[in-house]
């Protein structure tokens, strides 16, 4: 059990060379893993700047991408993520954050709609 908790933080060393350009990203990230049915594992990063949440994943070389800002338009938190199976998509991501108005927002990643705030 020990060296799987350790598998993100390897990988979030490894994704410090990856920034986005002119882009300041926050120190802390959120990491989830899942398994396809066949068996592969796959690995996202998320992180923020000050007001927009960028995703990195083993599935796109650890390229990071910006996923948008709120529609509030405020200022954004750490992130934190989940992932579940959706009976009727698939594998189904959630990341959350709270604006500077407290708002909590959440950046929904389904397979038949993609990212959505």
């Amino acid at each position: 059990m020990r060296r799987k908790a350790t598998i993100p933080l390897v990988l979030m060393t490894c994704l410090w060379g990856t920034a986005v350009p002119a882009v300041t990203l926050n120190s802390r990230t959120s990491a989830i893993t899942y398994a396809t049915p066949d068996g592969v594992q796959h690995v996202w990063v998320f992180a923020t700047s000050p007001t927009n949440l960028y995703a990195a994943s083993s599935d796109d070389n650890w390229t990071w991408m910006d996923l948008g800002q709120p529609p509030s338009g405020q200022g954004i938190s750490v992130p934190s993520a989940i992932t579940y199976r959706d009976p009727s998509v698939g594998q189904a991501f959630a990341v959350f954050v709270t604006t500077d108005d407290g708002h909590l927002r959440v950046n929904a990643y389904l397979p038949s709609s993609g990212w959505q705030w």
